[in-house]
């Protein structure tokens, strides 16, 4: 038996034999362990010691052997107490690898779930020393929340012998100090002993899942859609509701689809196009602007402008996108350059006079703006006319009635063709004028603003004019009876057709002489 009083620290193990007082060995194990855990205790004792054996095992002796091999095989004898003081040294430095693990880690039992073996950072968070803690089933320290019990626990553990590659699961534990603390859980079969047991590891994610869920709610609730890229594997790793409700399709078929099957391939904005413009915000860390045209589950096209930033998500580099649908807008800016191109057709390259209105209170049509053929034909500059009425600028005093008859028409939304007079600044002149409605705009009477194209006609109207004079005095000097009646009729068509006064008719006698007439 070694000698057990004060042991010195080069001790390598305690060798007790029997012989002695039954209750003495267990008494001197017991010490042992007490002061000298990590140091292991070795009982010599023969085979009928059968009582002996298990009370100095249940005490913390590492190992029994037969008693005769002291005399009979020391060389054996001393192999076999190195082999055992190796092999407690590994497991004593295997435990304190285990208890300095900086998360949770446990030894369980794969079949029952048992908790073998629990390290200080257990004991810690559940405010318990080792042994109230090993005495634990794991289902007692796992938070009671939905989807997570005792059952929960075990089927997990038990299954684990089943895989080949850990587990990862997220496992809530109710701790005695702060409640609910989530855990990163990972779990793998090891030998341990020459026993297979389930080993596992855990790190504390409370407060990087709080993060994460204000994150979650920020993300699902903002109006902009947002989609979370792996620029490098070419995969949408998450959206948000918005994108569910924009598109059509629920969160797993969009991740399923990815950008190949959500985006239209037009020019700038195909998925190939996209993947090369993220790894380029990822590798540079500089966020671009982009054009993305995506197709919804109903076949409709969608133009979404997207902002690409660089993040970190989870400890992952993600590139997150942030779109706002701009297919409004967008057909808005399309149908205005439509409108540009008409307006640079129909009023600044016209040659004619083009007015635009605006109709106001009492759907009164004020000028808005002026082309430049108005200020050349009116003689007005767009600082005397613009902001006035059409009525108080160009309507005469006597055509007020017909213009007010206008007004209330084209108000109405009516297309306006007619033909009046109109004041310019060298006097009134006839014009034909029409009043075309436009989408640009509307006042507050709801109408459309509107563009009154004015086309000269005083000249054209006063040729029809001469031209009907010159028939009727034709007809005047045929039909006359008198060679006094031919004479006033010639008289009256050079007045009304040549716009000339007092004049004078000649009329040619047969000699050859002209004899002045009487008109």
């Amino acid at each position: 038996m070694g000698d057990h009083g004060d042991a010195a620290p080069e001790t390598d193990c305690l060798l007790v034999r029997s012989g002695l007082r039954e209750d003495s060995v267990v008494d001197i194990v017991q010490q042992w362990t007490a002061e000298r855990p990590d140091t292991p205790v070795v009982v010599l004792a023969g085979s009928a010691e059968e009582e002996l054996i298990g009370d100095v095992l249940s005490v913390g002796t590492a190992e029994w052997l037969p008693r005769g091999l002291a005399e009979t095989a020391p060389g054996v004898l001393g192999e076999r107490l190195r082999e055992i003081v190796e092999r407690e040294r590994a497991q004593t430095s295997a435990r304190e690898i285990f208890d300095n693990i900086g998360g949770v880690a446990i030894l369980h039992d794969p079949d029952t779930g048992e908790m073998l073996h629990a390290n200080e950072t257990l004991c810690e968070l559940l405010g318990q020393d080792r042994a109230e803690t090993e005495s634990m089933e794991i289902g007692e320290f796992t938070a009671d929340i939905p989807g997570y019990d005792h059952e929960w626990i075990t089927r997990v553990v038990s299954s684990v012998t089943e895989q080949d590659e850990e587990i990862e699961i997220e496992w809530p534990l109710q701790t005695a100090a702060d409640g609910v603390r989530w855990t990163e859980a990972r779990l793998r079969t090891v030998h341990v002993g020459g026993r297979e047991v389930v080993l596992t590891t855990s790190v504390d994610i409370t407060e990087r899942r709080r993060e994460e869920r204000k994150y979650q709610q920020v993300f699902d609730n903002v109006n902009d859609v947002i989609t979370v890229h792996d620029p490098w594997k070419e995969r949408i790793v998450d959206v948000n509701q918005t994108m569910t409700e924009l598109t059509g399709y629920n969160r797993a078929t969009l991740l399923e689809m990815g950008l190949g099957g959500l985006s239209v391939s037009d020019a700038g904005s195909g998925p190939g196009t996209l993947y090369d413009r993220q790894r380029r915000v990822a590798a540079t860390g500089e966020a671009q602007t982009v054009e993305w045209t995506i197709e919804t589950a109903a076949g409709e096209q969608r133009r979404l402008e997207t902002k690409l930033t660089p993040a970190t998500i989870a400890g992952e580099d993600r590139v997150l996108a942030l779109s706002r649908d701009v297919t409004a807008r967008t057909e808005y800016e399309r149908r205005l350059e439509q409108e540009r191109d008409r307006r640079s057709i129909l009023f600044e390259n016209n040659p004619d006079p083009v007015v635009r209105v605006r109709f106001e209170e009492d759907d009164e049509p004020i000028i808005r703006e002026i082309n430049p053929a108005f200020e050349t034909v009116f003689g007005f500059a767009a600082d005397e006319v613009v902001g006035a009425s059409v009525e108080e600028m160009l309507v005469p005093e006597d055509e007020h009635a017909d213009f007010d008859r206008f007004r209330r028409q084209a108000a109405s939304g009516d297309r306006v063709n007619a033909t009046a007079p109109r004041q310019t600044a060298s006097g009134t002149r006839e014009f034909l004028f029409n009043v075309i409605h436009f989408d640009a705009g509307r006042g507050e009477s709801g109408v459309a603003d509107a563009y009154v194209w004015y086309t000269d006609v005083t000249e054209r109207k006063r040729r029809e004019k001469m031209v009907r004079s010159l028939h009727e005095s034709t007809e005047a000097v045929q039909t006359a009876e008198t060679e006094q009646a031919v004479y006033e009729a010639v008289a009256d068509a050079i007045t009304e057709v040549l716009d000339l006064t007092a004049p004078a008719c000649w009329r040619a006698t047969d000699d050859g002489r002209n004899c002045p007439g009487r008109a």
